[in-house]
Parts: C-alpha cells; structure tokens; sequence
C-alpha cells in the first residue's frame, strides 16, 4: 500500500498553536495582573492552578461550540436543514422529527455540524458559507473575547478566561479556515477550495450529507440509489469530495457483502495517490482485515495490514461499529479467544444503543453475524 508523503501543510497547527499564543499571551500578560499567584498559601495556589487548567478546558471546548454553531447558522442561511450537532462525542440528533442525543466520535475531529443540503441536484449548490460559517464565527467570538479580556482586568479570572477564549477562537479560524490537510483529514478551507473548482464535487458533497441523514433514519447503503456511488475515474479522485464517494461505494460493497469487489476496490484505492482523508484510508483498512479474516487469513497479510500505526488509531476508534467488528473477528477467527470475543460482541450491544447511524448498525450486525456462521462452518460435524 502506497503511503502518502508528509505535507509541509501539517506543521500549520503547531505554527499557527505557538503564533497565536504568543500573541494573546502577549496581550494577557502585558495588561492583566498575576503576581497575586505568587503571594498565595501553596494549598490556595494549588488551587489557582486547577482553576486555571479548567478555564482552559472550558475556553477550548466553548470555541468547538462557537466553531460548528457557524456552520449551523450559515449552513440555515443557507437554506440547509439540521440533521446533528457534534461537540466531543456528545451528539444531539434529529430524528423523525424529534431531537434525541446519541454518541458518536470521530479521529481529528472535536465536533462536526452535519446538514441537509436544499437540493442536491443544483448545478453550483451552496457550499462554501457553510463550510466557513464555523472559522468566521470563531474569529468574531475571539476578537470580542479579547475586547472582554482588556476590559475586565480588574477581575482576574474574568480576563484570563476571556483572554484564553480569544486565543483558542483564532486558532480555531487560522487552523480551519487556512486550507489544509493533516494526516487524518482535510479541514474546512481545504474543502471548499476543492470544491469551488468542480460543481461535480461540490454535487457529490451534498449527496455525501444526504447518505449520512439517510443513514441516521436506518437506510442502509445498499438501498440508496446505485447513481450516489459510481466509483470515480482515477483522475477526479484528486478532489476530497470524489475521493469520499470512492470510500462510500467500497461500503456499499460491504454492505452487500460482495466481498471479492470490495477489497479490489480497497486495494485500488490504497495503492492510488487520493485526496482520502487518512481517517478514511484507516478504515478501509480495516475492512481489508475483516475480509482477509472472513476469508484465507493469511499471516503475512494480516501482519501487512495490522501495523502498530494501525492497532494505534483502531484504539483510538475502539467504539466506532467497524472496528469492534474487526476486532471481535479478529479474536474469534485468528487469535481463537472466545473470551475477548465475548466481550467485543457485549460492547458493540452496547454501543448500538446510542450510535447515530442506524443503517450502519444494520449492516455491522450482519458482518458480524457473518463471523459466527465462518466459525460454524469450519467447526466439525
């Protein structure tokens, strides 16, 4: 499999982190007064510290709020329609008209605002105040946070937490907004570059928004019309969009259980130089195990497929249906420990009862039901 090469683009975050902090660190430290910190008990100080550490935390999470709060408004300016509204893992869902909360999480990403598009036929649909609605709304809430944090040095605690919001807001719009790709996904300025060059794909994003609302309502992959996953040509698979339709028709394969096609598909993909999120690339992978698994399972290939790298980011995914699928097919079929099988298959019951995304649920069960009926198979008689 063909690894991508690391992009100077990569080392924007930490550039624009150690910048921006300098700045409004800068700006805090030159009109708010600390020296109060070193007159205090060590206990009180102790004390300090912790406040501290939790403003922070308050700061930066309040920012992912502003952050997919812009992609609401102007994706309903728009002329969208909700669908979910992410921040950590925490989702709020609409559903058959009701609002429910479900949880969800996804690597490289610390929330996500996910719409229906007003028509995915259009031949320019409305894409791009969506995209950005959440790095301009950081950066009006961070430079009025940084109005509030010079006007209330007379309150301490006020102005450090004031200050620290302004610094996570302008990172929040430098790091979304300035296009970019990192080693898991693209960001919102990378998106809508990249889909401002092609109406075709600026189309294929909002049928992407439309398998994801269609999902959540329990239609499955397989049942959405044919015309939504036509693998595109190696050339268009250069754009984010196009490369994110290439990813949606090998799960529709799956999801068909047409296995054979599937890793063809997943093979082609991970030799091929793509614009695929490598979050996406890490996931086809992870169906590449669970179809070398459910087939020959060859050590030497599932060595090959199987890296530290790999391990590494399924722990980091450990409650997204795929993965507790690969792995509970993996226990069950390579390392034969029934045990942890067991107690994959009690966690996947589990996490089904607050995952979003019925459809895919749906079809995890069948795949993994698949595994069971292997080791029947192969059992004597």
């Amino acid at each position: 499999m063909k690894k991508k090469k690391t992009s100077w683009k990569t080392y924007i975050w930490p550039v624009a982190l150690f910048l921006v902090g300098v700045v409004c660190g800068f700006l805090v430290m030159e009109n708010v007064d600390l020296t109060f910190l070193s007159e205090l008990s060590p206990r009180m100080k102790f004390l300090g510290y912790v406040l501290l550490i939790a403003l922070i935390w308050l700061a930066y999470f309040l920012q992912i709020i502003v952050h997919e709060a812009g992609h609401l408004v102007f994706g309903l300016l728009s002329g969208y329609r909700f669908s979910s509204f992410r921040v950590g893992k925490w989702m709020l869902l609409k559903k058959n008209g009701k609002m429910t909360i479900k949880k969800f999480f996804l690597a490289g990403t610390g929330g996500q605002c996910l719409m229906i598009p007003p028509n995915t036929d259009e031949k320019k649909p409305p894409i791009a105040w969506f995209l950005l609605g959440g790095s301009i709304m950081n950066l009006i809430s961070g430079t009025l946070f940084l109005v509030l944090a010079l006007l209330t040095q007379a309150w301490i605690w006020v102005s450090l937490f004031c200050g620290m919001s302004a610094f996570f807001g302008f990172l929040y719009a430098l790091v979304n907004g300035i296009p970019m790709k990192t080693n898991l996904i693209a960001n919102d300025g990378a998106n809508v570059l990249s889909l401002r060059k092609d109406a075709d794909a600026a189309r294929d994003f909002c049928r992407h928004l439309m398998i994801n609302a269609k999902n959540t309502e329990g239609i499955r992959l397989r049942d959405m019309p044919s015309e939504w996953f036509d693998f595109p040509s190696a050339e268009a698979l250069q754009n984010n969009a196009f490369a994110e339709t290439a990813v949606f028709a090998c799960n529709r394969l799956m999801d068909e259980q047409d296995f054979v096609q599937a890793e063809d598909r997943m093979q082609y993909l991970l030799r091929t130089d793509t614009a695929m999120a490598g979050v996406h690339r890490k996931l086809l992978i992870c169906d590449l195990l669970y179809c070398e698994l459910i087939g020959e399972r060859r050590a030497e290939v599932l060595g090959e497929l199987y890296t530290k790298e790999q391990y590494n980011f399924m722990r980091s995914m450990q409650s997204f249906p795929s993965v507790i699928r690969t792995e509970y097919a993996y226990a069950r079929l390579y390392q034969h420990d029934s045990n942890k099988a067991a107690k994959l298959k009690a966690e996947f019951g589990k996490i089904s009862k607050t995952y979003p995304n019925e459809g895919d649920l749906a079809c995890e069960k069948e795949l993994i039901k698949r595994v069971d009926d292997v080791v029947r198979s192969s059992e004597p008689e």
